[in-house]
């Protein structure tokens, strides 16, 4: 089977870090990353816990981190919660303690801007969504949506 071809100007918008996206200050920080969507995925579940999730890892949230972490819109502002909480490599996993407290939205965002910085082109997607449990719930929830070569 033939690779998947991806024009080169839309390989280069998606690889390209948005305002929402683009670590600025903290982009060394990148250093050291892995350049494996796989990799990665697993290096931004060592750094963020779903507000929804504390108790799966026996950890209440507090309060104040699901009001102001989720208040935060740009990863700079992550990362500078991350790096304030835990200042070791992006790649070390944190406790849960000091995770930032996100929702679907903030761990995409980070994923995306990983592979961005990989050269992987990448982009959000989001819609709405019936499988979240047997209660009923109905919600919104957004995806990181990467390139690969082989697949398409």
């Amino acid at each position: 089977m033939p690779s998947a071809r991806l024009a080169p100007a839309t390989a280069a918008f998606y690889t390209e870090q948005s305002a929402f996206s683009d670590p600025g200050s903290f982009a060394s920080l990148y250093v050291g990353l892995a350049d494996d969507p796989a990799q990665l995925a697993c290096t931004v579940s060592d750094l963020m816990v779903h507000r929804l999730e504390g108790e799966q890892f026996c950890h209440v949230i507090s309060q104040d981190r699901l009001h102001n972490d989720a208040e935060t819109r740009y990863l700079d502002d992550i990362l500078r919660i991350i790096t304030k909480r835990n200042d070791a490599p992006l790649t070390q996993r944190r406790e849960v303690g000091d995770r930032f407290v996100g929702v679907c939205r903030d761990f995409a965002l980070l994923y995306c801007s990983f592979l961005r910085h990989a050269g992987i082109p990448a982009r959000l997607r989001s819609g709405f969504a019936d499988y979240f449990g047997s209660d009923g719930f109905h919600g919104d929830h957004v995806v990181t949506e990467y390139w690969d070569n082989e697949r398409g």
